[in-house]
């Protein structure tokens, strides 16, 4: 008998054999969301979205909406937003003074409400003062609920991680930038380490309240620590801005025995060990094969302690032939699935439309047909 999707991932993540290989993606595929949901997915359309990746993911990197193609102050489109009554807001945060520049399935910052250093340290101040004094108030509650509730409906039995988060380093290193975040951090590091902190117990807050409501049985948190060759920060900057504060996030989401799927790009083999050993994350994405992570070997070291979510190269999806992906999609389930463990995903963490339909649907239908028990 076929399993539900949520049976399927709960098994995975207590390290039991489920009835086949789950997929997670982040599905970012004109064809694909049109192949599977039945209709063009347009700007802001989160229902057609979500309906189109419930078709074919198990778990559902959560959800990123295209966007009509502008230029945007922060403060103009999160108003916007508002009056809309939308349920999908953007994941980076809204900043007033921020312009930002929006394509189809990104964006990008343009400009700045500060133009140097000095006065970066002035801004983030400011943000030290009103995170502080930030409180959830009624209508974050209010619309948190509405998302749930509306997602439950579109989604079906796929797993949407409905809390999904970053934590306090990189949500402020990748809202000013790497270059500006380290210089400042090299010149007034009591007020990095400070920002840091006082963010991250923003997000601890805002969990414990979504903790109330959450249905999902998975969590997500992003993190980029990493690049093609390495880790992009050094070792005594993480321990000090960036795992103690992973670390309270995944305590506080196990406490109600959510599994944490941590995703960071790049080759994060030297920080791995700690991420599973001390933060206790339960899975990882992306499993950036391009940027030197190797399966067979994450396999070897960490078994039954790390769900592997990813895996699949990117490159042979994008570049390569249908019989292509089709061997590689058995040889990474041979690899990695056959005893448990895989959830199977893109090495770029998402199906973008630089991938051939024809080799995302081979994919799919491998997994399917091949990763069976």
């Amino acid at each position: 008998m076929l399993w539900s999707k949520t049976n399927r991932i709960e098994a995975l993540f207590n390290h039991e054999i489920p009835d086949q290989v789950p997929i997670f993606e982040c599905l970012l595929h004109d064809g694909a969301l049109e192949h599977f949901g039945g209709k063009k997915i347009e700007p802001n359309d989160a229902e057609g979205f979500i309906k189109g990746a419930a078709k074919c993911l198990d778990v559902s990197h959560p959800a990123w909406l295209p966007e009509v193609s502008r230029v945007e102050e922060d403060s103009a489109c999160l108003n916007r937003l508002k009056k809309s009554g939308t349920v999908i807001y953007g994941k980076w945060g809204f900043y007033p003074g921020f312009v930002r520049k929006y394509e189809k399935w990104t964006n990008w910052v343009t400009e700045f409400p500060f133009n140097n250093e000095d006065k970066c340290a002035e801004w983030i101040n400011e943000q030290i003062e009103i995170e502080e004094s930030l409180l959830n108030d009624d209508s974050f509650v209010k619309n948190y609920c509405r998302r749930i509730e509306l997602i439950k409906e579109w989604k079906g039995n796929m797993v949407y991680p409905e809390i999904y988060t970053m934590d306090g380093f990189y949500k402020n290193y990748i809202t000013i930038g790497i270059e500006k975040f380290s210089y400042l951090y090299c010149v007034y590091p009591e007020l990095i380490q400070k920002w840091v902190k006082v963010t991250n117990e923003r997000i601890l807050r805002k969990i414990e309240v979504k903790l109330h409501y959450n249905v999902s049985p998975v969590a997500m948190m992003w993190s980029d620590l990493a690049a093609k060759g390495g880790l992009i920060f050094p070792p005594e900057m993480l321990e000090d801005l960036c795992y103690p504060y992973i670390e309270e996030i995944v305590n506080l989401l196990h406490s109600k025995n959510i599994k944490v799927i941590f995703h960071s790009d790049g080759d994060l083999t030297k920080a791995l060990y700690i991420l599973v050993d001390r933060c206790k994350i339960d899975g990882l994405n992306t499993i950036d094969v391009g940027a030197g992570m190797n399966v067979r070997q994450l396999k070897q070291e960490y078994g039954n302690r790390l769900v592997l979510v990813g895996g699949m190269d990117a490159n042979i999806l994008t570049y390569g032939n249908k019989e292509q992906v089709i061997a590689g999609t058995k040889e990474l389930i041979d690899i990695a699935g056959k005893r448990g463990g895989l959830c199977i995903a893109s090495s770029f963490g998402e199906i973008g439309n630089d991938m051939p339909l024809e080799n995302i649907l081979a994919y799919f239908d491998t997994v399917w047909r091949y990763g069976k028990y």
